[in-house]
């Protein structure tokens, strides 16, 4: 979990906007298109859920 942190964080110091996915916000990235294998696919979904 701690990379989907690392990359969230630096989203954030790039545009200075929170990341925000659509499907909770109705604003935001409308997907996240990467190779994960089923462990960094887990941590991304409970890094999801912090939201």
């Amino acid at each position: 979990m701690k990379e989907f942190n690392t990359l969230f964080n630096l989203v954030y110091k790039l545009t200075g906007t929170p990341s925000q996915l659509k499907h909770i916000y109705k604003v935001g990235w409308g997907c996240i298109i990467a190779d994960l294998d089923y462990t960094q696919a887990k941590d991304l979904g409970a890094y999801i859920q912090q939201f």
